[in-house]
C-alpha cells in the first residue's frame, strides 16, 4: 500500500471501467489521489446498455471507441492549451 504521495512534473489521466476486473475500480481511484501531478484528471466510463460494460484490454479497442476516444481527445486537446 502507498502510504506517500506520488509527485510528477506532468500532465496526469486516469481513465477507467466501472466494471474493470483486472483494475477494481476502488484501487485505480486510491491511486489516482496518490498523485500529486499540475493536472489530473480522473474519468469513470459506465456500462452502456447496448455495448455493455468495458472491460481491461477493451478500453482503447474498437468496439468501444466511441466511448473512449472522445474522452482522450477532449483532454489531449486541454493540456495542449
Amino acid at each position: 500500500r502507498l502510504k506517500q504521495a506520488i509527485e510528477v512534473n506532468t500532465n496526469i489521466l486516469t481513465l477507467y471501467s466501472a466494471a474493470d476486473r483486472v483494475a477494481p475500480p476502488h484501487g485505480v481511484r486510491t491511486l489516482h489521489d496518490k498523485i500529486e501531478a499540475p493536472n489530473k484528471k480522473l474519468i469513470e466510463l459506465e456500462s452502456n446498455g447496448t455495448l455493455g460494460a468495458i472491460q481491461h484490454f477493451e478500453l482503447l479497442g474498437r468496439k468501444h471507441q466511441n466511448r473512449v476516444w472522445p474522452h482522450l481527445l477532449a483532454w489531449l486537446q486541454r493540456a495542449a492549451d
